[in-house]
């Protein structure tokens, strides 16, 4: 189960700049990977490259 809820602010690893964004947690996949709403698009994010903000 992710720590997060959905709707809540977190920090997201870009996985092309490999900096820290803002993203809004969109829930987890069935393989436990998180979804992050960016703005613009979701992302697909592995656990360890989310955190709260």
């Amino acid at each position: 189960m992710a720590e997060f809820y959905k709707g809540e602010e977190v920090l997201f690893k870009n996985c092309i700049t490999n900096e820290w964004e803002d993203g809004i947690f969109a829930g987890e996949t069935e393989n436990g990977m998180y979804h992050v709403n960016t703005g613009s698009k979701i992302e697909e994010c592995f656990p360890s490259d989310v955190m709260k903000k």
